[in-house]
Order: C-alpha cells, then structure tokens, then sequence
C-alpha cells in the first residue's frame, strides 16, 4: 500500500450534508481502511448514534462458534482460487430459504417502532 499516493479523504459532511456529526463520526470509525482500526459490527450497534431507535427488549447477544465450511481444512489449503469460489457457491447453495423466518421479519417491519 506504500506505493500508493496519500490520498485526502472525502469530506463526508458535503457527502451527506443532512446527517447529523455523530451519524459522521460513527461512519468513519466503520470506514477505517485498517481492520484492527475499525469499528465492529458489535460496537457500531451499541454506537449513541442508534440511541434513538434501540429496543434493549429485542437484543440479545449469544457466543458463537467460528464458522467452519465443509472444505476449510488444511487438506484444501493449496487450492486454487477458482477451485475455492466453486466450493463457496456450493457452500452457498446450501442455504435453504426454509431456514429464515419471513413472516416475522415481515411482521416485525410493521411495528410502530419501525
């Protein structure tokens, strides 16, 4: 990445001129370009910025367990990528719409709190 030019940052206030500084502020710890720098999807939930729209009644947290896909192994490590992008669509086509729960999402949407 040295080999790049330094480059001045969009001014994200002129961007999106009705969005309020800690709307701003939060979008810029998410757009770090350092992973260890930015924010994760758990801090940037409980950021003040979503004070306004939270419902603690409806969070929960739980530990999960590291995902592990069927051909992440070191067996497979020397794969190529295409052989990795064939076995990650047929990891995906795995997925079964059955598993989600529509109707509640659906109904969760028409809340007053939404």
């Amino acid at each position: 990445m040295k080999v790049f030019p330094k480059e001045d940052g969009i001014n994200l206030y002129e961007l999106y001129p009705g969005t309020e500084s800690r709307g701003i502020d939060l979008l810029k710890k998410m757009l770090k370009f350092n992973p260890a720098e930015r924010i994760t999807a758990e801090e940037a939930l409980k950021d003040s910025y979503f004070d306004d729209i939270r419902l603690p009644e409806q969070e929960s947290s739980a530990d999960t367990a590291p995902v592990k896909l069927e051909f992440d192994s070191e067996v497979n490590a020397e794969l190529s990528i295409e052989e990795l992008k064939k076995l990650i669509v047929k990891e995906i086509e795995q997925i079964s719409h059955e598993n989600f729960d529509f109707a509640n999402d659906f109904a969760e949407e028409l809340c007053d709190d939404y």
